[in-house]
């Protein structure tokens, strides 16, 4: 066994967890420019902000998981360098799903003004 392959391909989806966890126990409690799920659509008032920050961990969490489980599969059955080409490519797709998922809820739930539907 690889070790050091396997924490390669293992720790980015691994920090996506973390990242996903710490941001559920500390979310940001205004808006900013430094922390927080940040997108033009979040950021328009109070409201939406709270919202996309408490849905945003939980897409990092699942994302996270999700790319763990593809990383050890590449690992498994796949060569060296095309385990690490799949761990970094799903991981850039699988955060863009993500945020697509995420301003999809947002849109879902606000309308464009920020206001909550219904």
């Amino acid at each position: 066994m690889d070790w050091g392959l396997l924490i390669g391909v293992l720790s980015p989806s691994l920090i996506v967890i973390l990242a996903g966890l710490i941001w559920q126990q500390f979310p940001p409690k205004k808006i900013n420019h430094l922390y927080g799920y940040r997108t033009q659509r979040s950021m328009k008032n109070q409201q939406t902000w709270d919202y996309a920050n408490r849905i945003g961990p939980v897409m990092f969490i699942k994302t996270g998981s999700y790319l763990l489980l593809i990383g050890v599969l590449a690992y498994w059955l796949s060569e060296p360098t095309g385990a690490i080409w799949i761990s970094g490519v799903t991981m850039v797709v699988g955060l863009i799903a993500g945020v697509i998922a995420c301003e999809r809820k947002l849109e879902k739930r606000f309308d464009a003004e920020g206001n909550p539907k219904g």
